[in-house]
Order: structure tokens, then sequence, then C-alpha cells
């Protein structure tokens, strides 16, 4: 049961995501109240897992590899669902950065996997990411649940700007870390061509 439960957790926020998008698109005071408890409990999952599995020396291959595309399942989801809703006005710019960033980081897992160098762990700057994201995700569901005046939603929508941008910055030592796996995997890839 030890053994399986941070992976649980793990799991838990991709069901997580679909219920948020479900809530926060019905609108209404009770879904965008179930909205807001359930980026509560993605983000109480997020931080229980890892550190339950560390507690219980179960840490795996497994939770590694997806604990962070699971929380860019949820952020994204989530992010999308908000940016659908006209009365958010979130702009959709930043999400566009926020999934580029994204697929760019889970490609280079993928190619440290394929490739033989390992796992990516998380970086620590990509922690504080993720908390500032989830963060700015309840922030405007409390927006719409409150019924915030325009110039709430309009600061928020400069911080989505902000995120967006932090969330791109984060990438960054992800790659120059690891620059020389990249190289290898470049090289590799290129004389199986020739």
């Amino acid at each position: 049961m030890r053994a399986n439960l941070p992976n649980q957790l793990t799991l838990s926020r991709v069901f997580l995501g679909l219920l948020f998008c479900f809530f926060v698109l019905q609108g209404g005071l009770v879904y965008l109240s179930l909205a807001a408890l359930t980026v509560v409990a993605a983000f109480i999952s997020d931080l229980l897992d890892g550190h339950l599995a560390r507690r219980w020396r179960v840490v795996s291959h497994f939770g590694i590899c997806f604990d962070p595309v699971v929380d860019k399942v949820f952020v994204l989801s989530a992010f999308a669902a908000l940016v659908a809703l006209p009365k958010s006005n979130l702009p959709v710019f930043p999400l566009i950065l926020i999934m580029m960033r994204e697929l760019l980081v889970l490609g280079l897992r993928v190619i440290l996997l394929v490739s033989s160098s390992g796992l990516l762990p998380a970086e620590r700057f990509g922690k504080i990411k993720a908390a500032i994201q989830f963060s700015l995700i309840l922030a405007v569901n409390l927006a719409l649940l409150g019924g915030a005046p325009p110039k709430t939603h309009e600061h928020l929508g400069t911080a989505f700007w902000l995120v967006g941008f932090l969330t791109v910055i984060s990438g960054i030592p992800y790659f120059w870390k690891n620059r020389e796996a990249l190289r290898r995997a470049w090289a590799s890839s290129t004389k199986k061509q020739n």
C-alpha cells in the first residue's frame, strides 16, 4: 500500500485536472467552489506524493518521470479552461508560451530517457514555478467565484503574462545542465541517418 500511495497521488492530478475543467466550464457558485477545492487538492497531492515517497523510501522511476508530466497536464488543462471563459479575461498568448515550454522540457525528458542519459529530476526553480502556477489558477478561480471587478481580472491577466515568461525562463536550466547529453543525442541521431 505504501509503495503505491505516492504514485496514486501523482495520478490523481490527471483526474483532478479533468474535474477542474468540468467545474469551471459549468460556472456558477457551486461549480466554481468545487473547482477551487480541486485546485487545493491538486496542490496538496503535488506536495505529498514526493514527500511520502522519500519519507517511506519508495521513490520510483514512475514517480520521477510522471510527477512533472502530470503537473503539466493539470496546469495546462486548468489554464486552457480558464482562458476559454470570456469573463476570466485571460489572454491566450501566455498559455501558448507555457505550452511551448512544457512541450520542450517534456521532449528533453524523452530524449534523455531514450539516449540512456538518465532521468530529468525537477529543478528547484521548476518547483517554485509550479507553486506560482497553482496559485494563479486558484486566484483566477476565486476572482470568478467572488465576482471580482474588471480591474482585478486585468491584474490577473497581467499576472498570467508574468507567469508565462517565468515558465519559459524556468525551462532554461534544464537545457543548460543537459547540453552535453543533448549534443551526444544529436550526434548519435545524425550518425544513424548517415
